[in-house]
């Protein structure tokens, strides 16, 4: 959740039945912090696409990790001065991976911007 200071705190809760995929989460999941801009456009100034602006949405700006997950309930807090530096990124998700490289085992999205 997005504090109204600009904050983000992010909370992970076990899974209290035991079932589903964390209950084979491994010794340190990761979770990542990847913010992105929800649309951004590119003039395009050569090539077969010369003239012409093309629109991305959902572009990833920035991937980070802001800590590891054992299972247990944890809180994690990303200040809002190191949560967007450039001032430019109007949303970010949360990403809870098994290992660096394994399975998803969670993931929640927030608005940083109107």
């Amino acid at each position: 959740a997005l504090s109204p200071s600009g904050d983000l705190t992010v909370k992970i809760a076990p899974d209290e039945k035991g079932k589903g995929a964390t209950k084979n989460a491994t010794k340190n999941a990761t979770v990542w912090l990847m913010e992105f801009d929800s649309r951004h456009e590119t003039k395009v100034r050569s090539g077969e696409n010369a003239g012409r602006t093309l629109v991305y949405v959902n572009v990833v700006r920035n991937i980070r990790s802001i800590g590891t997950w054992k299972g247990e309930a944890k809180t994690i807090t990303v200040s809002a001065a190191e949560l967007d530096a450039s001032g430019e990124r109007d949303g970010c998700a949360v990403i809870l991976q098994t290992e660096r490289t394994g399975p998803v085992i969670g993931a929640a999205w927030v608005k940083l911007r109107n």
